[in-house]
């Protein structure tokens, strides 16, 4: 058993940290859209396209 430990410990942890990682990725995406999407709300006032920009507005 103490080798199975000694395997899947540090199996455990790494996966845990790559979770946290893409959580984290997922999050700042997840973040950077809607900040996107309300720059193109307040830059658009009629709805066009997200990649619109402000520029062309």
């Amino acid at each position: 058993c103490y080798l199975v430990t000694m395997i899947c410990y540090p199996v455990a942890m790494i996966c845990y940290l790559l979770a946290m990682i893409c959580h984290l990725v997922t999050m700042t995406c997840y973040l950077v859209a809607m900040i996107c999407y309300l720059l193109a709300m307040i830059c658009i006032p009629d709805l066009h396209p997200i990649t619109t920009t402000c520029f062309w507005a």
